[in-house]
């Protein structure tokens, strides 16, 4: 008996490289056009973008019809 393997070498749909970058290139404009550094603000700032960014590419991966979760090294 032969058994053919249950794994995928390809993904059912390729991630949308560009729209994320466009998504993730607005929101980081938006929020830092008037931003001065601060050391204590700036802590706070990163954790803030990095939740808001991971939010929008989760997004994006609904709009884009894929309902398996994002890849973890994003």
């Amino acid at each position: 008996m032969h058994y053919e393997n249950t794994y995928r070498m390809e993904p059912k749909q390729k991630f949308p490289v560009e729209r994320a970058t466009t998504v993730i290139r607005e929101l980081l404009e938006s929020r830092l056009s008037d931003v001065h550094y601060d050391p204590d603000k700036c802590i706070a700032l990163a954790k803030t973008l990095a939740n808001d960014i991971r939010e929008h590419i989760k997004e994006l991966y609904v709009i884009f019809g894929s309902f398996c979760p994002p890849p973890r090294h994003i």
